[in-house]
Formats: C-alpha cells, sequence, structure tokens
C-alpha cells in the first residue's frame, strides 16, 4: 500500500498541522524544534514508511463511508500526528536514535520537552474540530480517548524503560508491552476516527480491537527486523527484553542460556555479542516461535474484521491491509 494514494490526506493533515502551530506558537526556538520532529514524519511518509496515524484513521473512515466529512479527518489527522510525532520523538531519546543534524550532542533533555509540546498541542487541535460543525460533547470525548491513550503510553513506555534491567520473564511480558505502547496507539487511531465517523458503540469496539492487534503485530515485525535487518541493533545495544530476547530465555537452557544472558549483558558495548545473540536466537528457532505469536494475533485481528463485516462495514480496503502481515520469511 504505496503511501503516494495518501498524498491528498497527507497534504490536508499538514497543512492543518501548521495552522495548529501558528495559532499555538508560544516561541520561535521552541518552534524550530517542534517542527524537527515534524519534518522527520515528512520526510518518513515519503520514504513510504508506513504512517499509522495517517493510514489507520483513512482506513476507518472509508469503511464507514464518511468521505463527506474530509475536512473533519484531516483536523484529527493533525491531532493524530503531533500525538504520534511525541511518540516517535520519545522512542528516538529512549533508543539513542536522534539525529545529529537536528539535534545536537546533549539535546535529550530539549527533545523531552519538545516530545511533551507535541502531546499538549494534540489535545489543543482536537479544538479545530468545532470549525468542523463537531459538537462540544464529542471533541471532548475524543480528548478523553487521546488521554487515556497517553496514560498507558507512559505504562507502556516504564516497562521498556525498566526491560535494560532484567525484570521480565517470559515473552508475555514483552507481548504486554506492546499492547501498552504500539497497540494503544493504533487502537487510537482507529477508535477516534470511528468515533467521528458516527460509528455505533460496538462498531466502535471493533474498530479499537483491531487496530490494537494491529499495532502489536507491527511491533512484533519491527522487534525482529530490529535484530536481524538493522546493524547495529539499537534493541540490543539498549540491552532491551523485546519479545525475540524473551523468547530465546525461555526456549534456552543450560550452557546456551547462559551463554546468551552474558552476550545480552555485554551488548551495549560489544557488538560481536550481537551475533552471539542472533546465532543462539536462529539455534532455538526464534522466528517460528515468533511466527506462532504473529498468527495468534492476525487470527484476532480478522475475528474483529469478520464482526465489523457482520455488522454492515465495508471491510475490503481493512481486508487488504491485513493481507500485507504474513509471517517472517
Amino acid at each position: 500500500m504505496s503511501n503516494e494514494r495518501f498524498y491528498l490526506l497527507f497534504r490536508q493533515v499538514f497543512l492543518e498541522v501548521e495552522q495548529v502551530l501558528r495559532q499555538w506558537q508560544m516561541d520561535t526556538a521552541q518552534s524550530r524544534q517542534l517542527n524537527a520532529a515534524l519534518d522527520k514524519l515528512r520526510r518518513d511518509f515519503f520514504s513510504d514508511k508506513v504512517f499509522p496515524a495517517l493510514i489507520g484513521p483513512w482506513l476507518a473512515w472509508q469503511a464507514l463511508h464518511s468521505e463527506s466529512q474530509t475536512y473533519a479527518l484531516a483536523t484529527l489527522g493533525a491531532a493524530h500526528t503531533l500525538f504520534y510525532a511525541f511518540l516517535d520523538l520519545t522512542d528516538d531519546v529512549e533508543d539513542n536514535e536522534l539525529s545529529a543534524t537536528d539535534w545536537p550532542p546533549g539535546s535529550e533533555p530539549v527533545a523531552i520537552n519538545t516530545g511533551t509540546g507535541l502531546l499538549f498541542l494534540s489535545l489543543l487541535a482536537l479544538e479545530r474540530l468545532s470549525k468542523q460543525g463537531v459538537s462540544d460533547e464529542m471533541i471532548a470525548h475524543l480528548r478523553l480517548m487521546f488521554c487515556q491513550a497517553g496514560w498507558s503510553l507512559t505504562a507502556g513506555q516504564h516497562r521498556d524503560l525498566i526491560s535494560p534491567q532484567g525484570v521480565f520473564k517470559s515473552p508475555d511480558d514483552a507481548i504486554l508491552t506492546m499492547k501498552l505502547k504500539t497497540g494503544t496507539s493504533v487502537k487510537l487511531y482507529f477508535q477516534t476516527a470511528a468515533h467521528l465517523a458516527g460509528a455505533s458503540a460496538k462498531v466502535e469496539a471493533c474498530f479499537a480491537q483491531l487496530g490494537e492487534e494491529i499495532g502489536i503485530m507491527s511491533q512484533m515485525r519491527g522487534d525482529y527486523l530490529n535484530i536481524w535487518e538493522y546493524l547495529p541493533s539499537s534493541d540490543l545495544s539498549n540491552r532491551c527484553q523485546t519479545l525475540p530476547v524473551l523468547i530465546g530465555l525461555e526456549q534456552l537452557s543450560g550452557a546456551d542460556r547462559e551463554t546468551l544472558l552474558t552476550a545480552l549483558e555485554k551488548a551495549d558495548q560489544d557488538q560481536a555479542a550481537h551475533t552471539v545473540i542472533r546465532y543462539l536466537l536462529d539455534k532455538c528457532q526464534c522466528r517460528r516461535h515468533l511466527n506462532r505469536y504473529l498468527e495468534e494475533h492476525l487470527l484476532k485481528a480478522r475475528t474483529h474484521l469478520k464482526e465489523l463485516a457482520e455488522a454492515g462495514v465495508q471491510i475490503e480496503e481493512l481486508d487488504l491491509f491485513l493481507a500485507r502481515i504474513k509471517p517472517i520469511d
């Protein structure tokens, strides 16, 4: 699903983002950093990277035939984009992946403050829905959804931050972190779009659950690719207890498990340890076990898709999107 087909919505959303920034501008220095975070998302879009804050709401909107209110979708999309920028920037700080061009050495506190600003701006952006004829009651409910998502995300982020301490023991621990982080954010994008489109409570709940499953599956694939495709692996360098690592600790025993634990301890300073970790995870067939978890959540997503179809929702685009989520080769 190429981003080219979403260009018109992307353009409308970022025009709305610019209106929000102009309306609430407080300081030019702060604005520069806010735009640096948003520019990264622009580059990601044109690099054809998945943009969940744009694609998720569009899928829900199309399924519910709400084409008559595209300006309202763009306004909600601006709030989603600001929220997504907050998440993306927070993750970059956590993973030590801030761009040296936009964020000179020692900029972590500035980046954290910028992320906080983006979060609050996402809430302020919702006020602009009143110009689209959206009721104050609905705007207040959407804002509550954003706040609830933000609160869940702090719990997920906390789990991410403490994972290098070795506090988690099983793959289910990693999946809970995924649910609270990526699952929560994608759930928000689907659920709020369905709510704004006037979906029934049952249909809205299905969209929320579908979004959560898509978010979890996306993170499962991301955790695998981070270890095997991105060299060096930021997750291993940060000693994160991601799903592949916890699968390895569960499946391995004896000397192999001890070797894995030792390599994980050294992974922040020794890239050779990354090679050892990959070897041991391959040895215990980590990919097969991870695909089993992926298939379980794909089945749940398809169940929610079936429920939407039974409720009269047009699921063709959603079905095409889910078809792209396949086991890892």
